[in-house]
C-alpha cells in the first residue's frame, strides 16, 4: 500500500499542462503546435546574435577599424609623414654664424641664440636702427667721413647714426628722431633711428605694416577686414605647403636629407 500511495503523490505532483488529451482530429494541430515550441529551442534555429557566422562587423577584428587600425591613414601624426622638426646643434659660437657674418648669436646648451636678447621695446632701437652696421670706437673718428655721429649701442660698443638736419630728415628713411648718448663725450644727441619697433620673447621685431590690396601681398591675398596677407588655396603655400583658414603650413622633415643648415657650422638633423 506504501509504495501505492507514494506512485499516486508523484502523479499528482506532475503539471496538469503535461497531459495533453486530443482526439484523433486534433492530431495535427498538436503536432504544429508542438513543432513551434521546438523550433524557439532548436539548436538548429537561427542565432544570429551569437552565432559566429553571423554579422558581427561592430566587433569583428577583419571589419573596417581604420579607425584604430595602425596601417590607416595616419599622417596627421605619423613621424613618417613629414612630422619630424630640423634641429640644428652647434658646438662653439663659430657655428652660429651665417656666410661669415656674426648675426649676434651665441652657443649656448649646444643650441645658437641671441647674444643680447631685448627686453623692452628701448633696447630695440639701436638693434633695429642698423647703426652697428658702420662700428664706431670712442674718439675714433670712424663716423666723421659719412658726416655721423658715434653712439653708444648700449653695450659700451658704438655705431654711427645719422643727425637729422635740413638736407636730411629721419622720416626718409623711414625712420623717427630720437635721443641717444654720444660715445665720444657722453653728451645727449638727436640721430635718426628705428623707434617702432617691438620686443618679442627677447627678439626685437618690427610690426607688420596693414595690407590695403593684394599687390602689397605677393602670391597672398589681402584681408582688407583685418590687414593681413592671407593665403587662397595650397598652391599659394609652396610645394608641399597647405593653406588652412588663411594660413600656410609646411611639412615637416622626415629624415636628415630635408633639413639645410642655415649657419656656417654645427649639424642639422631631422628629430
Amino acid at each position: 500500500m506504501k509504495s501505492v500511495s507514494t506512485l499516486v503523490a508523484a502523479l499528482l505532483a506532475l503539471p496538469l499542462a503535461a497531459c495533453v488529451i486530443t482526439d484523433g482530429d486534433d492530431d495535427d494541430t498538436a503536432g504544429t503546435a508542438t513543432g513551434t515550441a521546438t523550433e524557439a529551442t532548436d539548436a538548429t534555429a537561427t542565432v544570429s546574435a551569437t552565432d559566429p557566422t553571423a554579422d558581427t562587423s561592430a566587433t569583428d577584428p577583419s571589419a573596417d577599424t581604420s579607425a584604430t587600425d595602425p596601417t590607416a591613414d595616419t599622417s596627421a601624426t605619423d613621424p613618417t609623414a613629414g612630422g619630424g622638426v630640423c634641429e640644428h646643434t652647434c658646438a662653439g659660437d663659430g657655428d652660429c654664424t651665417a656666410s661669415g657674418v656674426d648675426i649676434g648669436l651665441i652657443c649656448t646648451d649646444s643650441h645658437c641664440v641671441l647674444a643680447n636678447p631685448c627686453e623692452t621695446a628701448d633696447d630695440c632701437v639701436a638693434t633695429l636702427s642698423g647703426w652697428s652696421f658702420l662700428p664706431c670706437t670712442m674718439g675714433g673718428g670712424e663716423c666723421a667721413a659719412a658726416m655721423q655721429i658715434c653712439v653708444d649701442l648700449g653695450d659700451g660698443t658704438g655705431g654711427c647714426a645719422t643727425p637729422p638736419s635740413e638736407f636730411v630728415m629721419c622720416d626718409l628713411f623711414g625712420q623717427q628722431e630720437t635721443e641717444q648718448t654720444n660715445l665720444d663725450d657722453g653728451s645727449t644727441v638727436t640721430v635718426c633711428g628705428q623707434t617702432a619697433g617691438e620686443c618679442n620673447e627677447g627678439v626685437c621685431t618690427l610690426p607688420v605694416a596693414p595690407c590695403v590690396d593684394d599687390t602689397t601681398c605677393g602670391n597672398l591675398v589681402c584681408n582688407v577686414g583685418t590687414g593681413l596677407c592671407e593665403c587662397d588655396g595650397d598652391d599659394d603655400c609652396g610645394e608641399g605647403g597647405t593653406c588652412t583658414d588663411g594660413a600656410c603650413s609646411v611639412p615637416g622633415c622626415v629624415d636628415d636629407t630635408d633639413c639645410t643648415n642655415p649657419f656656417d657650422g654645427g649639424t642639422i638633423a631631422c628629430n
